[in-house]
Formats: C-alpha cells, structure tokens, sequence
C-alpha cells in the first residue's frame, strides 16, 4: 500500500512539472504587435509572441503560425493564448494538427466573424472535431456599435455574439470581462483569468 501511494504521489509530481513546463505562445490578431502582447506574455513565465505574417486564408494563416513556432524552438506541444483574429488562426491550426496544441485560451476573438450571417459563413474554423480545450474570454465596453457589429455590447472590434460562436465548437469555460479590444489584454482580471488556466 505504501509503496503503491509512493508511486501515485511521483507520478502527480512527475505530471504537474511537465505541465508547468508546457511552452506557452501569445498570438497576435491582424494589426497587432509584440509590444502590445507584452503585458500579457510578462504575465506568463517563458511566454514567446507571435504576430502571425499571413492572416487570410485560415489555413494559409494556419501553417504560417506553426512554422513560425517550430522556427522559435518549440518542438513538442504547447498552449496558445490568442487574440483576436490570432484566435481563429490558432483554432483553425489545432485543427489542421491534431494532438500538437494542449489547450486554446482566445481573447477578444471574433469567433463568430463579423457583419451579417452570409458573411460570418467564411469565418469558421473547422475545429468542431477536435477535443483541444477551448477557453474564452470576451470583452466589451459598451461603445457605440460600428455598422459591422452585430449587437449592442461590444469591445470596439468584435461584439459579443460574435465572441461567444464557436460553430458548435464545445467551449471549455468562458468569461465576459468589461474591456475595449486591444487594452484587455493588460486587464489583470483577463491576466489572472489566463494564468489560472494555463495551469
């Protein structure tokens, strides 16, 4: 019995230092910048940023961010914490990959796309297969809607209908946080939202 508890207890040890040491990638939407994830990537140990060349098609896009990963050294699996468009990239590469992304945490992303239905059809990113952990935050600051948005709440880019379609994609855990679109990602309740689930 002693013997067998000794074994269970090196095993969660063994387990809970290889996912802390999972490498985690901060991903950029389209017009972003690495400084603007720094907040964000200071926040996580070890982070690397990423501000994927390619944003269209999705799985151009797609193959652009894994490349760019692999080029960075990481070789094995790894979290993605993305946002913005940087969200439907990450989706549309762990489906295009399977079993290479441990976990998707996706901030401020259009999930749903933008305008009206006809439109929003191209935005989907083909993951509804696929068993990767999904978590979401979406944000809004109740700014006046622009004419592409869909409903009222809204974090100035992407509303809130639209941040919470997955496509029938199952969602993990979400979170509404009050936020414009680029400055959430400084927010420390979306900070700590993102840590907690990283670990």
């Amino acid at each position: 019995m002693k013997k067998t508890a000794l074994l269970v207890v090196g095993f969660l040890l063994v387990a809970s230092v290889a996912l802390a040491n999972t490498p985690v990638v901060v991903v950029g939407g389209v017009g972003s910048n690495v400084e603007q994830l720094g907040g964000l990537k200071d926040n996580i140990p070890g982070a690397i940023a990423i501000v994927p060349e390619k944003m269209w098609s999705l799985e151009e896009a797609a193959r652009d961010l894994l490349k760019r990963i692999r080029e960075a050294g990481i070789d094995g699996r790894f979290i993605i914490v993305a946002h913005s468009w940087g969200g439907l990239i990450a989706r549309r590469m762990d489906a295009d990959n399977p079993g290479v992304v441990e976990k998707i945490i996706t901030i401020a992303s259009p999930h749903g796309g933008f305008g009206p239905a006809f439109v929003r059809f191209f935005f989907d990113a083909g993951d509804q297969a696929s068993q990767t952990p999904l978590y979401v935050i979406a944000a809004y600051n109740n700014l006046t809607p622009k004419f592409y948005m869909g409903e009222e709440r809204n974090d100035g880019v992407v509303d809130l209908k639209s941040a919470l379609d997955l496509r029938g994609k199952k969602i993990t855990e979400q979170k509404v946080v009050e936020g414009e679109h680029t400055e959430v990602l400084n927010s420390q309740v979306a900070i700590q939202l993102v840590k907690s689930w990283i670990n």
